[in-house]
């Protein structure tokens, strides 16, 4: 977990980072040190089909490929490949 802003994101062990890239300490919440707590976790979006752009070489224009998910939810566009928050 990682405190941000108001809330306390929950990462993979050692997944933590500062803005500068140093890891994070750790820090240990112990049931007295609480009042009183909730959970809700909200998880990534889950989307339907995956639209990514890419170029046709042969004729030099952009094109946009559809991969179905398999899964409930909108549409996701991609904008370019090294966007991975999907």
């Amino acid at each position: 977990m990682k405190p941000t802003g108001q809330q306390l994101v929950i990462t993979r062990r050692g997944g933590a980072a500062s803005f500068d890239g140093n890891a994070l300490p750790t820090i240990t919440i112990r049931e007295q040190d609480c009042s009183s707590w909730n959970v809700s976790p909200n998880g990534r979006p889950e989307y339907g089909t995956v639209k990514v752009p890419y170029i046709d070489q042969k004729t030099g224009r952009q094109r946009t490929k559809s991969f179905e998910t398999g899964l409930e939810g909108p549409s996701r566009n991609v904008r370019n490949t090294s966007d991975t928050d999907i």
